[in-house]
Parts: structure tokens; sequence; C-alpha cells
């Protein structure tokens, strides 16, 4: 195995979670008196509250109430309209059977990202798994060094060389450079999309971890 950790991102690399965020998103824009016919469009952003002001030109305070209308619309009735990625699963366990250490780290509100992952089993996986706060303000690459710093607890001598971040957007790129660690970029997700070098399935990813 190339690294001895592994650290994922849910939207666009483990699940594909675009049913559940464009339902809620265009419930949200019709209950606000807004058309719904960039909802498709908001997946491409890792925070709704962005996607909210750019794609619909929203204020601050607009796009905040906005915000709170999908979480809760989300939480009640769309977390769960979410796909696992053919073959994850089968990566997920090659890596546990070669003692590949796995974590979570997600944009996804913390609430939502546990019950995601107890619900997919992504648990039996992945020690920790850590989602963003309420409001937002956890970045990526904290959340990545918050998963450095549990698995010290456990592996005082674990280098930046031995983890790699795996996700599906600049994002998540970005966040791993801030962090110091490797990057896997895959194109079947929200994000990257035939970036040479970046992987082409889920099922392939075990070629590139």
């Amino acid at each position: 195995m190339k690294y001895s950790y592994v650290i994922w991102d849910i939207d666009g690399t483990l699940l594909d979670t675009r049913e559940g965020v464009v339902s809620a998103t265009a419930h949200t824009l019709e209950q606000l008196g807004y058309s719904s016919a960039k909802a498709k469009e908001v997946v491409s952003f890792p925070k709704i509250k962005d996607a909210f002001q750019k794609l619909f030109q929203m204020t601050e305070e607009q796009a905040r109430k906005a915000t709170d209308l999908f979480r809760d619309r989300y939480k009640e009735f769309d977390l769960l309209k979410a796909v696992p990625y053919d073959g994850i699963y089968d990566v997920m366990e090659h890596l546990r059977e070669n003692g590949v250490k796995q974590a979570i780290a997600t944009n996804k509100r913390q609430d939502y990202t546990t019950r995601l992952c107890i619900h997919f089993g992504f648990d039996q996986y992945c020690h920790p798994i850590y989602g963003t706060d309420h409001d937002g303000l956890l970045t990526k690459d904290k959340l990545i060094l918050a998963c450095l710093e549990w698995w010290k607890g456990t592996d005082p001598a674990i280098t930046s060389r031995q983890i790699v971040m795996v996700g599906d957007t600049s994002g998540d790129k970005e966040a791993a450079g801030k962090a110091g660690i490797d990057f896997i970029g895959v194109n079947y997700g929200f994000g990257f999309q035939n970036v040479d070098g970046y992987v082409p399935s889920a099922k392939a990813l075990k070629e590139f971890l």
C-alpha cells in the first residue's frame, strides 16, 4: 500500500448525494419564491450558503435564511437519498484488510455526517469521523488536522507522508495542501471532470492507494 492513512471526503467521493441536495434546494427556493431551475448547480459548491449567494444573488441575510430552510428540509426528508459509489465498499474493505487506517473529513455538518456514516456503514471502517460545526467555521483543512491529531494518539510517529486525502473538488485539494498531506482526486464526483491522473471510478481507487 502507498499510504498508511486515508482521509475520505463524503459528497462526490463516498456517496452520490446529488438527489437529496437538489431536492432540498429546489424545495427551499420554491418556499422563498425563487425559480428552482438552477437547483442542480448547487452540488458543485462545498457550502450551500455560498451557492445561494452566488447562484441566486442573495444577500448575506437572505442566504442565511435559505440555508436554515435547506437544512431543516434536508435533515428531515432528503439526507438519506444518497447512493454509495459502485465499488467503494470493496476499496474500504481492501484498505482495512491491509492495515490502512481510514477517517472522514467533510464539510457536511457533524450531525448529518454521523447519521450518514452509521446508515451506510462507513463507521465500520473510519475512525475518526469529522464534519463541520453548525456555522461552518471548521474548514476542511482544520478537519484534516483534527484527524491527524486523533491518529497521533495511537501512533505518535505518524508523518504527513503516510497520509492522503481523497476528494472530488479543488477545495479538497487545497485543504490537503494546507494540512501538508498528499491528495488524490476523483473524476466521478461533483467537482473534477476528466482531469489527467485522477481516478476515473471508485473501483479504480485501489490502484491509487
